[in-house]
């Protein structure tokens, strides 16, 4: 995945990314020619912040899995954070515990390890 990473900074989508900074928004080279790009306060942690509070759920009771660049603000919005196995190792960083890869099922593992566990009222 840091290969994916770094070739991602790279190539075009990546010599665009001071561009579309530059303006206000938000960018992140997600593969050599995509580009991940939302308006100023705007993530994934945002729009599950407005799921979570009309459902009425609590916030220590959210949880969060990613893979990529453009899920570090998701991952630290939620009580729990899981970063993919596969992930950079900024992600996994920024996480609070790490599951399988995709060829793995980590995503599978880390639901049926929250739903076991479970998570704070």
């Amino acid at each position: 995945m840091l290969k994916e990473a770094v070739a991602a900074t790279r190539g075009r989508a990546g010599r665009l990314v001071g561009s579309v900074r530059s303006v206000g928004l938000t960018a992140v080279p997600v593969e050599p020619d995509w580009l991940d790009v939302t308006a100023p306060g705007l993530s994934k942690a945002t729009a599950l912040e407005k799921v979570r509070a009309n459902l009425g759920v609590l916030p220590t009771r959210t949880v969060a899995i990613g893979d990529g660049e453009n899920d570090l603000e998701m991952l630290r919005w939620a009580a729990r954070g899981v970063a993919m196995g596969h992930a950079p190792a900024t992600v996994r960083a920024a996480s609070d515990t790490v599951t399988g890869t995709l060829d793995e099922h980590g995503a599978a593992t880390a639901l049926d390890e929250v739903q076991m566990a479970g998570l704070p009222q």
